[in-house]
């Protein structure tokens, strides 16, 4: 009722789309913002351990990490090196121009 007499027409259609897009990002925002379930057995996991134990367990897994990624690294630095073989002598003797590559 009181929406007619601060925003009349246009600007209430205006209106009532703005706070709908408000809520719409609220939801989204909480849905993002929760909990997540393995999060919570973690904490209860780390909760009986002791601080030493639950920095070494989380100092490991960041080791972990970033021997996989290095690997991936490694994998691809490799693949790349092999891709960049010099040509051979049969390769010129055949007029092989390299465009294939």
């Amino acid at each position: 009722m009181w929406g007619d007499v601060f925003y009349p027409g246009e600007l209430m259609k205006a209106a009532r789309q703005q706070r709908y897009d408000s809520e719409r990002r609220d939801r989204r925002r909480s849905r993002h913002n929760a909990i997540d379930p393995y999060d919570v057995v973690m904490m209860y996991r780390f909760q009986a351990m002791e601080p030493e134990k639950v920095r070494a367990y989380l100092e490991g897994c960041e080791e972990m990490a970033a021997a996989r990624e290095l690997k991936g690294l490694e994998e691809n630095v490799n693949s790349w090196r092999e891709s960049l073989v010099p040509l051979t002598a049969n390769d010129t003797a055949h007029g092989s121009d390299r465009s294939d590559l």
